[in-house]
């Protein structure tokens, strides 16, 4: 321990609290023997504390050290000064190489608190506890924790002045921090080469051993080991950001890198820290986020490629690093967010690899799925996608077997837009009735036929359960719905795919049931003569509605000669109509909510 052996009142053979004159005195005694090439020594040598040399320069340079009053103060600091009794017959021991006497004599005075007749036992104890604290490679930590333990006691003790006074011969203020900070810079600089070795100290024992200083005292010594630590991750960051963005290829290798090359300063922090520091956890998150950039620079490069080569796995290697950082906050979510999603990618491979065998095929009835997206909803349309898509599917089904997950998803997807479409159009329909009743007698019944032969077509594609229950669902309804229609007299029904959607019509002057002809001319039918239809929807002969009916029929109808030949078409089919429709539910409710749009406007 050099700020011992080498301290400057042991080169020049004194106390600590030598006067003055009796270091000038010495100064003149040695120089006066190193003029004839000679080398005095002194009772305050202490040959137990090893060989010590004297030459004019080191006799100046301890000279100088002490020179001053703060400079005098921390050097007797580590030396022994003498100020009472028990101190000289333990120095008197010292000097005759009884070390253990010597403390003996010292710890004896020690009392529960520091007086102004024990205060230089703390001191001299301390000193020499230090001096023998460590032997060659042997680090006694005992010892030093004595001798630490001690020093703090008298500089944080009210006798600390009496200490400076002792020494100085005056009543000058000394800062105790700075003292000890002083104090600790030199523990340190002793302990370095035992920090961290098999038989040395570690760096959280290091602390340990100043337990009893103050909190900042602590504090200076951490920062004193964090800087250095602090500083190399930081550089480390920087330098695997550089690379990454300059090489995403290979940001994978820059995140292992990183991560062991900063992994024993991690370590070290967080002994000196703890974990929970505000400090630790920045710098953790920081190194983490690195790390995890890495991660995903890498694996966005490569997940685009067309190669065999697969990112996954060596991605998620590198997230994994990152997560054992100890990240928090959104950091620590983040990691968790890109392990979820590239462990999604790792598990779908084999569907991608099912992707790349049907590529082509696949694209095709994407981008058809696409086109359709922009075009009108239409049946034609509807029936247009089927079948363009329907050799892509077949080549899938064959290459990947009926069952695969991803044939059923891929054909189970054409099925279900080609089904909402229908489904839009025949809802749409239904709806735009209440605004055009006509077209009820005109396009909806051709339209419903229509959708019914390209629900058809839709029966044998493959589909999951979900949508099959679906399709069967709606195809039902629409099926009931046209099955209804075709009960209804003067129509003729067509299953051709035709896109004009005109498979009902009136024929005009052509044969019907019992031989008879549509005419122009108004039939004989006086006003009190039955509406059949409206009798039916409404029950009664003369219900308001009924009676608006027949009144429209009397004053405008058969005023003109539309009305005249709409009225005499009407009493031919009429009663057919009503034979065949009066226990169907669904077309009387249709037929009433049609009349009751049409009586509120010819009121």
């Amino acid at each position: 321990m050099d700020f011992i052996r080498q301290n400057p009142f042991r080169v020049l053979g004194l106390n600590g609290n030598a006067t003055e004159r009796e270091l000038q005195k010495q100064i003149g005694i040695i120089k006066r023997y190193a003029e004839i090439g000679k080398m005095k020594s002194f009772d305050y040598d202490f040959e137990c504390l090893g060989t010590l040399f004297r030459s004019s320069e080191n006799i100046q340079l301890a000279s100088n050290r002490i020179e001053q009053a703060h400079k005098k103060i921390f050097y007797a600091l580590f030396w022994f000064v003498k100020n009472n009794q028990f101190d000289e017959i333990a120095l008197n021991n010292l000097k005759n190489n009884q070390k253990n006497k010597a403390a003996g004599i010292w710890s004896k005075t020690l009392k529960k608190e520091i007086t102004g007749k024990n205060f230089s036992s703390y001191l001299n104890l301390s000193t020499l506890c230090l001096a023998f604290s460590a032997v060659g490679e042997q680090l006694y930590k005992k010892d030093l924790k004595t001798g630490i333990s001690l020093k703090g006691d008298l500089i944080y003790s009210n006798y600390f002045k009496d200490f400076s006074v002792l020494v100085t011969g005056n009543k000058i203020a000394s800062d105790p921090i700075e003292i000890s900070k002083q104090f600790v810079d030199e523990i340190i600089e002793f302990l370095k080469p035992y920090l961290n070795k098999k038989k040395g100290i570690s760096i959280n024992d290091l602390l340990d051993l100043f337990s009893t200083f103050p909190n900042s005292i602590q504090k200076y010594i951490s920062t004193k080991f964090t800087d250095t630590p602090v500083s190399n991750i930081e550089n480390k960051i920087d330098q695997a950001a550089t690379k990454r963005k300059e090489d995403p290829g290979n940001a994978d290798k820059f995140g292992k890198v990183i991560f062991k090359s900063t992994k024993r300063d991690m370590i070290l922090l967080g002994e000196l820290l703890g974990e929970s520091n505000l400090q630790y956890q920045m710098i953790a998150n920081k190194l983490a986020n690195e790390i995890l950039q890495c991660s995903i620079d890498f694996f966005n490069k490569h997940r685009g490629e067309n190669g065999e080569f697969d990112p996954g796995h060596d991605a998620i290697k590198i997230v994994r690093y990152a997560d054992l950082i100890g990240a928090t906050g959104h950091i620590k979510d983040k990691i968790n967010e890109t392990l979820t999603s590239i462990q999604e990618w790792i598990n779908d491979a084999p569907n991608r690899k099912k992707q790349k065998i049907v590529a082509d095929d696949l694209a095709f009835v994407m981008a058809q799925l696409q086109t359709y997206q922009t075009l009108p909803h239409t049946i034609e349309n509807s029936d247009n996608l089927i079948v363009s898509c329907e050799p892509k599917l077949i080549e899938i089904q064959k290459k990947l077997g009926s069952n695969d997950d991803l044939y059923l998803q891929v054909s189970s997807a054409v099925v279900t837009y080609a089904l909402g479409m229908i489904i839009e159009v025949v809802n749409t329909l239904q709806l735009s009735l209440q605004n055009n009743p006509a077209s009820f007698l005109i396009e909806f019944p051709g339209t419903i036929s229509f959708a019914v032969s390209v629900l058809k077509k839709l029966e044998y594609f493959d589909m999951t359960d979900e949508v099959r229950g679906r399709y069967s669902s709606n195809t039902n309804t629409i099926v009931d719905i046209a099955s209804q229609l075709k009960t209804l007299p003067g129509y003729i029904h067509s299953s051709s795919s035709s896109s004009s959607g005109t498979l009902l019509s009136h024929k005009h002057g052509k044969q019907t049931n019992k031989g008879q002809s549509y005419s122009s001319q108004v039939s004989s039918k006086s006003s009190s003569d039955e509406c059949y239809i409206a009798t039916m929807v409404y029950g009664d002969y003369n219900h308001p509605q009924v009676i608006v009916l027949r009144t429209f029929r009397d004053e405008k109808l058969l005023n003109t000669m539309p009305g005249k030949s709409f009225v005499n078409f009407y009493y031919k089919v009429s009663p057919y109509f009503v034979k065949i429709c009066k226990n169907q539910k669904y077309i009387n409710q249709l037929i009433k909510k049609l009349l009751d749009i049409l009586i509120e406007r010819v009121k």
